[in-house]
């Protein structure tokens, strides 16, 4: 049985390649760089820290989840629009694992950035997840869950 264990360079590549997808797929001006364009839209000073922790607490939770969990297999998988959709509708105890610690994650920061700025609650989390940062952040749980399938840790069944 194949059995899954994040590295940290792996897990540091991997949200790399993610964040530079985005800004591929998102940027419009062929005059700014994937490099200039992240650090314009989504690691601004004032989220800089979220995105500075960020895939150190993923690697800590899924070295936890990879530990705790049945894996099965490494999957080599071509993500379709319809394969993408049917992961987003998957309810099983590692999806709602996913969905918890995310929002968990994202609560926490948006809680000391409130702090830090002197807003409301509301108001911080508007101001966290506007524009392209909130368009990255919401596209983090899709995501996750699709390294989790690919890895063997989460199935598409629900009755897992």
């Amino acid at each position: 049985m194949f059995c899954w264990h994040p590295t940290k360079q792996e897990l540091n590549q991997w949200v790399e390649s993610k964040e530079r997808e985005f800004a591929a797929k998102e940027n419009k001006n062929p005059r700014l760089s994937i490099e200039a364009w992240l650090q314009k839209h989504i690691f601004t000073d004032l989220h800089e820290i979220f995105f500075v922790t960020y895939a150190i607490e993923l690697y800590g939770w899924l070295s936890k989840l990879a530990d705790n969990s049945g894996v099965k297999k490494n999957r080599e998988v071509v993500w379709t629009a319809e394969l993408s959709q049917t992961l987003k509708g998957v309810d099983n105890p590692i999806s709602r694992a996913v969905d918890f610690w995310l929002a968990s994650l994202l609560e926490g920061f948006i809680t000391e950035f409130a702090v830090d700025q002197r807003k409301s609650f509301s108001a911080a989390e508007r101001c966290f997840f506007k524009g392209y940062r909130g368009k990255y952040l919401n596209s983090l749980n899709l995501s996750i869950k699709q390294l989790l399938y690919e890895k063997g840790v989460l199935d598409i069944l629900a009755d897992e």
